[in-house]
């Protein structure tokens, strides 16, 4: 009997938790450990110009691609808030001090960017541009300097300096996966938080959070040139949606082991030999 995919993403999740945040795209819950939460990816999509709208299997997909990077990073050495996956659309992360500012790794010229410094749409830059911004939705983040981020003291100078470098090296990491299975890396944009160490929380050290998937990436594909990501929407409806993020999880091979994904009659995800 065919398993249907809303009890996929429901299979482990505990039916009475306390929600400590929602987002535009994820819930977090108290989680099972100690110092640790529990990070819900949602099929919802909410670009800054547009309402909340659906698109189905997206969140099951991100937890999986989130999952994929993350623990690629920890295991080169980056750490990150990731955890362990719980079920298709949770996993279990550590819980830090978020920083007020987000990083944006550039590549390529797209979107805002483009429009805002008057490149051409998919101009290649001749090396990377980051880019720090105020992390709040409501003021459609605003590109900020380091010298903000001092000044406002949301983290010292030192702490900029590191975290700049980490977003370079990230970038260069993950340029290599998506050019690996066909697709360019237009830009990334991440965050980060603090965990605090020693009795008197006198020293922190800083983790990569939030995740890594089609909402935080621009990409493209090489052979084609269209957007296979979340971020270039147009006139592109939920279904159209769906498949890009379909088409991400098939070239990186992580639902399913035997075939690219399908989707049934409402968009859903169907695994392989799902049953």
């Amino acid at each position: 009997m065919a398993i249907s995919f809303s009890s996929l993403l429901n299979f482990g999740s505990s039916p009475k938790r306390r929600q400590v945040n929602e987002g535009t795209h994820k819930t977090l819950f108290d989680g099972s450990e100690s110092g640790a939460y529990t990070m819900q990816f949602r099929d919802t999509l909410s670009p800054l110009d547009n309402e909340f709208f659906e698109v189905a299997g997206k969140g099951a997909i991100n937890n999986r691609l989130s999952e994929l990077f993350m623990t690629r990073l920890n295991d080169m050495g980056l750490e990150t808030h990731f955890i362990r996956r719980l079920n298709m659309s949770e996993q279990l992360i550590r819980m830090a001090d978020p920083y007020n500012f987000r990083v944006t790794v550039h590549n390529v010229a797209a979107d805002e960017f483009a429009e805002r410094l008057g490149f051409g749409e998919h101009e290649i830059l001749s090396k990377p541009v980051v880019e720090l911004s105020h992390k709040s939705r409501e003021l459609e983040y605003p590109v900020i300097a380091p010298e903000h981020v001092d000044a406002l003291d949301w983290a010292g100078a030192d702490e900029v300096e590191d975290i700049m470098l980490i977003a370079r090296r990230v970038n260069d990491f993950l340029s290599g996966q998506f050019f690996a299975v066909g697709m360019r890396l237009l830009n990334v944009t991440l965050e980060f938080g603090r965990i605090y160490q020693g009795d008197y929380f006198e020293e922190s050290r800083v983790l990569i959070i939030d995740e890594i998937t089609p909402d935080t990436c621009s990409i493209l594909d090489l052979q084609t040139g269209t957007r296979l990501d979340g971020r270039a929407l147009g006139d592109t409806s939920p279904q159209e949606l769906a498949l890009r993020y379909q088409e991400v999880a098939r070239r990186f091979r992580i639902l399913g082991d035997t075939g690219p994904l399908e989707l049934n009659e409402n968009f859903g995800v169907i695994e392989r030999g799902a049953s």
